[in-house]
């Protein structure tokens, strides 16, 4: 088992799964199928007397954005939605679709998912092979039959696409599934065993296992990577400090800090995934100085608190003479680049290899930091005339 892949596995359980968020998404996705499956049971019962059921299966049965257009026209809100806009007009703006086509066209479409619940893939084929089916992918129809049987159709969209190829090649089985909407039974078969698969690291279901699709891909979960090689490596840590809580010369009076200040997402994501024993921090006061101070090591490995959050154990290692402002760091041209310097509300940010080399050149070099900033200079001049009044009446 790839140990990249059961990481990840463990970041979406303890980042997502197991925060409010993730067990709003969790219920969520447990209400949604009782929905669909009233509407389907009326869309039935509508169908078998003969009425038309071209508006319910189009605005109640496929799954829509949640966009004011839709909530103000009574669209169905779904967890997985296809459709961003009206699927009248996006289908005939395209050249699907003809207005007279969408009555043929919603009933079939209701007869093959009803047909292949009840495991009769005549209706199935039927739609798939009449010239009404253009545009429907399994995004438009995976999500309905998920709500439907959540144990036989598992929903393949983009976010299950990208992730199911990112673990069977981490599982070194390189392999693929797409969103044609004659290959799905093909590729749920394929879904479902990846998932039973992966049980056993803690996807249990075919419903965690959409979830953990949903954190892989998005950007704003810490995600969205998966096409990078490798996430970034840093060679030490700017760790910042409130002076109204801490300030780091207690780090130097009492041997030490346990630190527990960095309570931020992505402060917590570092300290969870990245942060090592031994790593060099660079201890940065907020106020009243501004500027990094003093050098530190991670002396031991980050731990979860009593109360869920992550902190670790801070050991100082040495005290700047010649300390460096944020005014350097914003004027330089590397280090403006740190992740603090262009967000400063971060309470940890990495540091390259070469903002690393970069700072402690202007550690060893004061000289340097003056030229590098014009409030540093001006500070320098004043120092140097100590704000000489002699000789002033």
């Amino acid at each position: 088992m790839s140990k990249g892949l059961e990481q990840r596995i463990q970041w979406y359980r303890e980042e997502y799964l197991g925060t409010p968020a993730g067990q709003k998404h969790l219920a969520v996705t447990e209400a949604e199928p009782r929905e669909v499956r009233e509407v389907f049971e009326e869309i039935r019962a509508k169908h078998g007397a003969g009425e038309d059921i071209t508006d319910d299966v189009l605005r109640r049965l496929l799954p829509h954005a949640d966009s004011e257009f839709h909530r103000k026209n009574d669209y169905r809100i779904s967890t997985w939605p296809c459709i961003r806009k009206d699927v009248r007009g996006w289908f005939e703006g395209a050249g699907w679709k003809e207005p007279e086509d969408w009555p043929p066209t919603a009933r079939l479409l209701f007869e093959a998912i009803d047909g292949i619940v009840r495991g009769d893939m005549a209706p199935w084929n039927r739609f798939l092979e009449s010239e009404y089916r253009h545009g429907f992918g399994t995004g438009f129809v995976s999500p309905i039959l998920f709500c439907l049987d959540d144990q036989r159709f598992p929903v393949i969209n983009s976010k299950v696409i990208k992730t199911y190829r990112y673990c069977t090649e981490q599982l070194g089985q390189p392999d693929n599934v797409d969103a044609r909407l004659e290959n799905y039974l093909e590729n749920a078969e394929k879904v479902k065993a990846l998932q039973k698969h992966l049980r056993p690291l803690g996807l249990k279901s075919l419903r965690e296992w959409d979830i953990f699709c949903h954190f892989m891909v998005s950007k704003r979960l810490g995600g969205g990577d998966l096409t990078k090689k490798s996430e970034v490596t840093y060679a030490a840590w700017l760790f910042v400090a409130n002076p109204d809580i801490f300030e780091w010369q207690q780090a130097f009076d009492e041997g030490g800090v346990d630190w527990t200040q960095s309570l931020g997402a992505y402060a917590q994501k570092m300290l969870r995934r990245q942060v090592q024993i031994g790593d060099p921090v660079f201890g940065y006061q907020a106020g009243p100085t501004y500027e990094v101070c003093c050098e530190l090591e991670i002396a031991a490995a980050p731990r979860k608190t009593v109360d869920g959050t992550w902190a670790t154990r801070l050991s100082p290692v040495r005290w700047f003479e010649n300390p460096v402002s944020l005014s350097v760091l914003k004027a330089h041209s590397v280090l403006s680049e740190l992740g603090f310097v262009r967000q400063p509300q971060l309470s940890i940010s990495g540091i390259t290899q070469d903002q690393l080399n970069a700072l402690e050149e202007l550690l060893a070099t004061p000289e340097v930091q003056a030229e590098i900033s014009v409030v540093d200079r001006l500070c320098k001049d004043l120092r140097k005339a100590q704000f000489n009044t002699q000789g002033i009446v």
